[in-house]
């Protein structure tokens, strides 16, 4: 995991770091973009991102029949 967010880091980097006539404006600042990177990230490994409260953030539990087993949901 911290190999992949040193690469993230180095590639924002290495965006913001072109000195030549070739670079291009960028819509949001160096942290910005590395900020975006790193949530998406970590939601694509399962972590939940909000920056809410925790206790804002979770869904109402849900009935014991209606959970779903394992990470892809009850097997038939």
């Amino acid at each position: 995991m911290a190999l992949h967010i040193w690469s993230m880091s180095h590639g924002v980097a290495s965006l913001f770091a072109r000195g030549d006539a070739a670079r291009r404006k960028l819509p949001m600042s160096p942290e910005e973009l590395l900020e975006a990177e790193v949530l998406i990230y970590l939601r694509g490994l399962g972590f939940t991102t909000d920056r809410r409260p925790a206790s804002a953030a979770e869904p109402p539990p849900l009935p014991d029949d209606d959970k779903p087993a394992g990470p892809w949901g009850r097997s038939k």
